[in-house]
Parts: structure tokens; C-alpha cells; sequence
């Protein structure tokens, strides 16, 4: 019975930090500047302020991550405004290779993407580790509307390829409403015998 015990209290401390491990955010606590958790928090006096007083806008914390990136990640859109002000990298990555904008796209945060597609130079289609542009990221997880205005961006590639050989297209075929999306671009789209036998027209 004691054993028994033991067991079911071990079983529980685990389900606990499990779920106390999920509700933790991306990077929290790990090695972050003052910029960066400023950024992230939305403290615009605070980034102001270190701004002013020298700080490199382009520092990096744990894993090559930024103040923009932490903005995007959380969808603080005036601290990104701030920061691509200051001279912000928005074509910088992290030790993932992703960027703010692939950041603001996986977590469907639309203002600071519309305000990412607006700094000059923008790399629309840089890909991460994974080979994965901010339009798969978005798809990926379903974004809707962040989906809607990459693809309406000029010069954007809609049937660049993973490292999975899956085009954005593919991805964003686990939602309905999201593929929906594709149609206006169906005679734009690059399709492999498998991709059509899959997947077929729109």
C-alpha cells in the first residue's frame, strides 16, 4: 500500500509539472534582457527608455532570440513599431532560423504582421530550420487571417517546398476555411501527381 501510494503521489507531481511546464511561455525566464521582457510584456516606457539610454536593439538572449521577436511572438504592436523604428533587424532569426515574421504568422497576431510586411526589405519567404516560410507557419496553425494577407502580398512564393516536400498549400489542407483561401491562386499553384491525387483541385 505504501508503494502504491508512492506511486499514485509520483504520478501526480508528474501530471502537475506537466501541466505547469505547458502553461510556461516560449523562452520564459531564460537568459532575457530587459529589452527583450520589456518587449514582450508591452512596456512601451520601459523599451523607450532603454532604447535611450544605448541599449542594442539587435541584443539577443537565449537561443539568438530579440526584442522584435519577443514583440511578434506576444503580438505587442507598439513595441514592434517602436523597434523597427530604432533600426530593428525584422530579417534577423534565431537559433531556429525564424524570424519575427514567421513568429507573428504561427501566432496569428495580423497587425504586427501587416506592420513586418511594411519594413523595408522584408524577406517574405525566409525559411526556418524545417524549411518552413511565415505563410507555412501561419497555415500551419490555422491563422486565418494572417494566411489572407501574405497571400495577398506581391512577390510572395506560394509553392516553395518544406524540407518534408509539402508546399504551404498542403499545409494549410487540415483546415477547410484556411485552403479556402488558395482558391484565387489555384492556376498559380504547382502541383506533383501526388499533390493532385491527394489533394485534387480546389
Amino acid at each position: 500500500c505504501g508503494i502504491l501510494s508512492a506511486m499514485t503521489a509520483l504520478c501526480n507531481y508528474g501530471l502537475l509539472l506537466l501541466i505547469l511546464l505547458a502553461a510556461v511561455p516560449l523562452h520564459a525566464g531564460e537568459d532575457k534582457t530587459p529589452l527583450l521582457l520589456s518587449a514582450g510584456n508591452g512596456d512601451i516606457t520601459a523599451v523607450r527608455q532603454l532604447l535611450n539610454a544605448g541599449e542594442d536593439v539587435n541584443q539577443t538572449g537565449f537561443a539568438d532570440y530579440t526584442a522584435l521577436m519577443e514583440a511578434a511572438y506576444y503580438g505587442q504592436t507598439d513595441c514592434l513599431r517602436i523597434l523597427l523604428a530604432a533600426g530593428a533587424d525584422a530579417n534577423r532569426t534565431d537559433a531556429f532560423d525564424c524570424s519575427a515574421l514567421s513568429y507573428a504568422a504561427l501566432r496569428g497576431h495580423t497587425e504586427c504582421v501587416r506592420l513586418l510586411l511594411s519594413a523595408p526589405g522584408i524577406e517574405l519567404d525566409r525559411k526556418d530550420r524545417d524549411g518552413e516560410t511565415p505563410l507555412f507557419k501561419a497555415c500551419r496553425s490555422g491563422q486565418k487571417e494572417c494566411v489572407r494577407l501574405l497571400l495577398s502580398t506581391p512577390g510572395i512564393d506560394i509553392n516553395t517546398r518544406n524540407h518534408m516536400g509539402e508546399s504551404a498549400f498542403i499545409v494549410a489542407s487540415r483546415y477547410a476555411d484556411t485552403l479556402a483561401l488558395f482558391r484565387p491562386f489555384s492556376d498559380s499553384l504547382r502541383l506533383t501527381e501526388d499533390d493532385w491525387e491527394m489533394y485534387g483541385p480546389l
